[in-house]
């Protein structure tokens, strides 16, 4: 059962940043409220932003396949979907 739950929030958390990525790649081509001289200042911190959960959610892919039922993968999903949301 913990294996399923597991997967469930895997697929959710991919979906999340899927969907932060879209919406990343959106306000980079369609400039909302900035200039490009003020949105050159603030693109580091964006990558560095978007890589968070990326990484988060690669090891914790690669632990569910090593292990479906590790006691870390609820609390990776955890961080990883607080990173989604502070993006």
């Amino acid at each position: 059962m913990i294996a399923q739950k597991n997967k469930v929030m895997l697929i959710f958390s991919g979906i999340g940043i899927l969907i932060t990525i879209g919406i990343q790649a959106l306000h980079r081509m369609h400039l909302m409220n900035w200039s490009q001289a003020g949105m050159d200042g603030y693109s580091g911190a964006l990558y560095i932003g978007l890589m968070i959960p990326i990484l988060l959610f690669a090891s914790t892919l690669a632990m569910y396949r090593y292990n479906n039922e590790h006691k870390s993968i609820p609390w990776l999903i955890t961080v990883m979907l607080t990173t989604i949301r502070s993006n």
